[in-house]
């Protein structure tokens, strides 16, 4: 199970539009999809959060590279890395980004 609310999202460098860059990139990946009444795709499937420690990775993953990309394409992926509470079997989610300026 990942703990979607507990996301740490840095970026790699000062830019900026880091802080609006990091805070638009930590509201997309606490969302789910369905929350947003008139953006029904916007923020991460639900799915995720009951599937087994190794395949919820790799769709944490996908998700966060493809939602990132379509929602704040200012910033790339560029790292997402999980600490695991060992006891619960709870990931927590540390997404690495860059900046992309125009």
């Amino acid at each position: 199970m990942i703990d979607i609310n507990s996301v740490n999202v840095l970026l790699d460098q000062d830019a900026p539009m880091s802080q609006e860059i990091i805070r638009n990139a930590k509201v997309i990946l606490t969302t789910f999809e369905g929350e947003v009444p008139y953006d029904r795709g916007f923020g991460m499937i639900p799915e995720i959060l009951d599937l087994p420690v190794p395949e919820a990775r790799e769709l944490y993953t996908v998700e966060c590279i493809t939602k990132l990309r379509k929602f704040e394409p200012r910033a790339t992926v560029q790292n997402v890395h999980f600490a695991v509470d060992d006891e619960t079997g709870i990931l927590y989610p540390k997404v690495v980004l860059s900046y992309e300026s125009d």
